[in-house]
């Protein structure tokens, strides 16, 4: 991947090589949480950016480039995008697939939350439960194709944050 300019983050743009006739080339960066990141595996910066802001939280796993660009960012290190940039992977689409991806990233939610501290991280009330809890059992009417992948994203998100919270005995929803 090129660099833009030096001190700032690249990011590419993301496709799906498992269904790339039905997933569309996703731009980057994302925002999330009020934080303008690049995913992971689509990043590239030089040495000296990497030394201003510092390593990756090994601990935080799923979310560790989330945090690393939240730190650039108050370190005044912009994410840019690099439209001719582009990174092919491979992504289980199936419910079991979904599942886990979305287990991985509310758990991590739950880890970047313990890390952060309280007050970081915008946090939904534990009543939003009953709400998800609808919208699945609404996914039963539905007979289309991606119906069963729906339901193991909500479930996967449902259970990485009750697992998290568990875990790590925090409450954040």
């Amino acid at each position: 991947m090129a660099l833009t300019a030096d001190g700032a983050i690249s990011t590419g743009r993301l496709v799906d090589l498992t269904h790339p006739e039905t997933t569309p080339m996703r731009d980057t960066p994302s925002e999330l949480w009020g934080v303008t990141f690049a995913f992971g595996g689509n990043m590239a910066f030089t040495r000296s950016t990497f030394d201003r802001v510092g390593p990756f939280e090994e601990e935080l796993t799923v979310v560790s480039e989330w945090n690393f660009s939240r730190r650039a960012g108050l370190l005044g290190i912009p994410v840019v995008g690099v439209p001719d940039a582009i990174v092919r992977y491979r992504q289980p689409h199936g419910v079991v697939g979904a599942f886990r991806r979305q287990f991985g990233r509310d758990l991590g939610a739950v880890k970047l939350h313990r890390f952060l501290g309280p007050g970081v991280l915008p946090s939904r009330p534990a009543s939003q439960w009953r709400h998800d809890w609808r919208g699945i059992t609404a996914l039963r009417h539905d007979r289309g194709p991606d119906t069963l992948r729906q339901v193991g994203v909500r479930l996967g998100a449902m259970g990485g944050r009750a697992w998290g919270n568990l875990r790590y005995r925090q409450s954040f929803w």
